[in-house]
């Protein structure tokens, strides 16, 4: 049971680096003013998680899924935004750089194990 809470939990942080990704795909225009703001975002969601890894709450495992899960929202704006702007790059170094930006979420799953 607790291998399918873990992949589930993977599914769900992981919707939200696609859910990112295709907001940016439709809202081209705004990627370039927001940018510094998805940093912001990522900045702040990140001490949110180390916050509440350290801290003393029951369940803290969820609210860390669903701060990954937001975290994934302007990680993927992020990608798709490079992905646009370098329309040259092969297609294998896309997926690359999307694992990088994958690897913060996997990391924090493994701190449930």
């Amino acid at each position: 049971m607790q291998l399918l809470i873990y992949f589930v939990s993977l599914g769900i942080i992981l919707l939200g680096l696609i859910i990112g990704m295709v907001i940016a795909f439709f809202t081209k225009e705004e990627l370039k003013e927001g940018k510094k703001y998805f940093k912001i975002v990522q900045i702040l969601i990140s001490a949110s998680v180390i916050f509440l890894y350290l801290s003393e709450i029951a369940n803290k495992e969820y609210y860390i899924i669903s701060l990954m899960f937001l975290f994934g929202l302007p990680t993927g704006t992020l990608i798709m935004q490079n992905i646009i702007e370098k329309k040259k790059t092969k297609f294998v170094l896309k997926i690359a750089y999307a694992v990088v930006y994958t690897s913060f979420t996997i990391l924090s799953l493994l701190l449930f194990l």
